[in-house]
C-alpha cells in the first residue's frame, strides 16, 4: 500500500474508534440501570427460590411418626370415614377418650383448618394422610418466607433489609424442621405472622376497606387452625392499647371493630365443628384436667420466664444474641416498624410465659422473623463503621449467618435425628451433656 493510501484511510479509521468508545458509555449506563430496577427482584427471587428448595429437599433426619403427626393422621383417617358434614363426630370421639381415667392428655380435633387441609390434600392429590399433612406444613412454611418478605418490603420499603432478612428465613433451621413434619405450629404461624403484618397495614392505612377485609379474615382462620390463637388476639389489643404511646399509626373503631369480628368468626366456625359451645367447654377442661399430669409435660414441658430464651439460644444463638443486642439499645430514632415488631416480640413472649406448663420452642417460632429482623438492623449498625467495605461486610456477615444456620439444621434435625424441640434434646444432640 502507497503511503498516500494509508493516509486517506486513517481519518476513517480514527472515526470508527470514537465510535466505538462512545456507543461503549450509553451501553454500560444501561446496563447498570437494568440492574438498579431488575437486581433487587431478581436476588430476592433467588432467595425464594433457594428458600423453597431448602425446605423441599433437606433431609429430616427423623424418618419416623411422631406422637402429634400420628394422632393428626388419625383424624384425618376418621374425617375420611364419616365426611366434613359430621366433623362433631372427631370431638365426640375425644371426649369419649379423654373421660376415661386411664388414657393420657391428647391433641383435641379443634385445629380445624389444619385437618380439613390434610383431608382435601388427602382427596385432591391422592396422597395418603401422613403425606398430605407434611405437604400442608411445607406448603405453609414456603408462605411464611414469601409474606417475611413482604412484609420487611411493606414496612420498611429498604432492598438491602429485604433481601437480609429474607436470606436469613430462608435458612432458619427451625422453619426447615416444621416444613419436614406435619406439625401445626408453622402453619399456625404462617396466619400469625399474616395477621401481624395485616395488622401493620391497617395501622398505616386506616381508610383502606381491603386491609380491613384482609385482617379480618387472616384473623378468622388463624382462631380455625389452632383453638389457643387467644394469646395473639390479646396480643393484637395490647398492641392497640400501646399505639397511643410508640404511634405505630393510627388505631380507628373499624380496626377495633375488625379484630373482634374477625376473631369471633373464627371461633363461631369451630364451635360449629365442635357441635356446640358446650361440647367445646368439656373439651378445655378436660385438658386443663389432663395434661399437668401427662409424663411428657412433665418431663418436658416446665421451666423459668426465661425458657423459650434459652431454646431460642441453643437453636440459633448468633441471631438471638444480634437480635437482643439490637431491641436493648435505646435508640431515639427507631422506626416505627421496629418499634412494632419488637412491641409484638416482647408481648408475645410476656403472654406465652404466663403459662408455665406444657412449654415447647415450637409456640414461639413465629418470632422467627421479627428476630432476623432484629438480627440484621444490628448487622447494618456494625457495618457503619467500615465505610466504603460495608457492602461487602454486609454480604459476608449474612451468608456466614446463613450457612451456620443450615449447619444447626443438620446438627440438631439430620445427625441428631430430633423431633420434639424441648431443652434436653437441644442440649445433647449439640454435645453440652452426654
Amino acid at each position: 500500500m502507497r503511503f498516500d493510501e494509508l493516509e486517506l484511510s486513517a481519518p476513517a479509521a480514527l472515526v470508527l474508534s470514537r465510535s466505538t468508545a462512545a456507543d461503549a458509555v450509553p451501553i454500560a449506563r444501561r446496563s447498570a440501570t437494568v440492574l438498579r430496577v431488575y437486581g433487587f427482584p431478581i436476588v430476592l427471587g433467588a432467595i425464594l427460590v433457594v428458600g423453597t428448595l431448602l425446605r423441599i429437599r433437606l433431609p429430616a433426619g427423623f424418618n419416623g411418626i411422631g406422637f402429634d403427626e400420628n394422632l393428626y393422621r388419625t383424624y384425618v383417617g376418621m374425617l375420611d370415614r364419616c365426611g366434613v358434614r359430621h366433623y362433631p363426630v372427631l370431638i365426640n370421639s375425644f371426649i369419649s377418650h379423654q373421660l376415661d381415667p386411664g388414657h393420657y392428655a391428647i391433641l383435641p380435633p379443634t385445629r380445624v383448618f389444619y385437618i380439613i387441609g390434610g383431608y382435601a390434600y388427602h382427596h385432591l392429590f391422592g396422597l395418603e394422610p401422613l403425606r398430605a399433612l407434611r405437604m400442608l406444613s411445607c406448603q405453609f412454611s414456603v408462605l411464611t418466607l414469601f409474606v417475611s418478605a413482604l412484609a420487611v418490603w411493606r414496612m420498611t420499603g429498604q432492598r438491602a433489609l429485604t433481601i437480609a432478612v429474607t436470606a436469613l428465613m430462608a435458612c432458619a433451621a427451625t422453619e426447615i424442621h416444621l416444613a419436614q413434619h406435619s406439625l401445626i405450629d408453622g402453619v399456625f404461624g404462617f396466619w400469625a405472622l399474616l395477621v401481624v403484618w395485616l395488622m401493620w397495614e391497617n395501622l398505616r392505612h386506616p381508610g383502606k376497606w381491603s386491609w380491613s377485609i384482609a385482617l379480618g379474615s387472616a384473623l378468622a382462620v388463624m382462631v380455625v387452625t389452632k383453638e389457643n390463637a387467644f394469646f395473639v388476639f390479646a396480643v393484637l389489643l395490647l398492641m392497640m392499647l400501646g399505639n397511643h404511646w410508640l404511634k405505630f399509626g393510627t388505631v380507628t373503631r373499624r380496626l377495633i371493630l375488625t379484630v373482634f369480628v374477625g376473631a369471633l368468626a373464627g371461633f363461631t366456625v369451630v364451635l360449629m365443628a365442635a357441635g356446640g359451645i358446650e361440647n367445646f367447654t368439656l373439651v378445655f377442661s378436660l385438658l386443663k384436667e389432663k395434661v399437668p399430669t401427662l409424663p411428657y409435660t412433665i418431663h418436658t414441658g416446665g421451666g423459668p420466664w426465661h425458657r423459650y430464651l434459652v431454646d431460642l439460644l441453643l437453636v440459633s444463638p448468633v441471631v438471638v444474641l444480634l437480635a437482643t443486642a439490637n431491641i436493648l439499645q435505646t435508640v431515639a430514632d427507631r422506626t416505627p416498624a421496629h418499634r412494632y415488631l419488637a412491641t409484638f416480640s416482647c408481648l408475645t413472649y410476656a403472654v406465652l410465659t404466663v403459662f408455665p406448663e406444657g412449654m415447647n420452642l415450637r409456640y414461639i417460632l413465629m418470632l422467627d422473623m421479627p428476630l432476623r429482623f432484629f438480627a440484621t438492623q444490628q448487622v447494618f449498625a456494625f457495618s457503619q463503621y467500615f465505610g466504603r467495605h460495608k457492602n461487602v461486610l454486609l454480604a459476608c456477615t449474612v451468608l456466614a449467618i446463613c450457612a451456620y444456620d443450615l449447619r444447626q439444621h443438620h446438627i440438631l434435625f439430620v445427625k441428631g435425628q430430633l423431633y420434639e424441640l424441648v431443652t434436653e434434646g437441644l442440649v445433647r444432640t449439640q454435645g453440652i451433656i452426654r
